[in-house]
C-alpha cells in the first residue's frame, strides 16, 4: 500500500467527495446524515434511481460512490457506474458479508464495501479505510478468499491448467503474495485483514 499524500506530519487529510445512490429514502437520509458531519467525507448528490446517479458521475465526477447494497441489481449497476467513471471507487453500503455475494460484487467493480452488520458511526472509518486501499473482512470471508486464490496458485505449481477466471485487483494482489511464497498469516498482515481459525 503506497504512501498517504497527506501522512506528513502536519499535512490535512483531502476531502473524499462522494455520491449516494439508494431506493430508500430512509437509507438515504441516515447514510447522509451519518456522514455530514465529518470533515474528510462529503456526499455531493443524494440521488434516487441508477439513471440520476450516473448523471451525478459524469456532472460531479466524485472519488466515491457509495451504492446500497440492497439496490436492485447492484452488481450490475455497479458495473454500470465503473465504466461512467472508472476512477471512481464504487462502494456497496450494507453488504451481506457472504463469500458468493462479496465476489459477485467484486467481479463487478466494487472497490470495497461496508458490511451489513457495521454500525453507523464506524460508517466515516471504514470509508476512508476503503479509500486508501484497505479492507476490513471477517475471519472466514479472509480465509474462504485465501482457499480459493490459494487453490489456482496450487494448480499453476502442478502444472495443471488453472481456473479461466477475472480476478478482481484484490485477488490479483493475494495471487502476487502466494506466488511471492508468502504464508496465509504473512498475507492476512500485509493486507490488514484478520486471519482468525483459519487453516490451509
Amino acid at each position: 500500500m503506497g504512501e498517504r499524500p497527506w501522512s506528513l506530519v502536519g499535512a490535512v487529510e483531502p476531502q473524499i467527495d462522494a455520491i449516494l445512490i439508494s431506493q430508500v429514502c430512509l437509507f438515504r437520509e441516515y447514510v447522509s446524515h451519518a456522514l455530514a458531519n465529518d470533515s474528510t467525507l462529503k456526499v455531493v448528490r443524494v440521488c434516487e434511481t441508477l439513471d440520476q446517479g450516473l448523471g451525478a458521475v459524469e456532472t460531479l465526477q466524485p472519488q466515491m460512490i457509495l451504492l446500497d447494497a440492497a439496490f436492485t441489481a447492484g452488481p450490475a449497476a455497479t458495473a454500470r457506474l465503473r465504466h461512467a467513471s472508472p476512477a471512481a471507487q464504487v462502494v456497496a453500503v450494507a453488504l451481506e458479508e457472504t463469500e458468493e455475494t462479496i465476489l459477485d460484487w467484486a467481479e463487478a467493480g466494487m472497490a470495497g464495501y461496508v458490511p451489513s452488520t457495521a454500525s453507523m458511526s464506524e460508517l466515516p472509518r471504514l470509508l476512508r479505510q476503503i479509500r486508501w486501499g484497505e479492507q476490513s473482512c471477517s475471519s472466514r470471508i479472509a480465509g474462504s478468499l485465501l482457499r480459493r486464490i490459494g487453490r489456482m496458485g496450487h494448480g499453476r505449481e502442478a502444472g495443471r491448467q488453472a481456473p479461466s477466471v477475472d480476478l478482481t485487483p484484490r485477488e490479483r494482489v493475494i495471487l502476487r503474495h502466494i506466488r511471492d511464497g508468502l504464508t496465509n498469516k504473512d498475507i492476512a498482515r500485509q493486507l490488514d485483514i484478520s486471519l482468525g481459525t483459519y487453516s490451509s
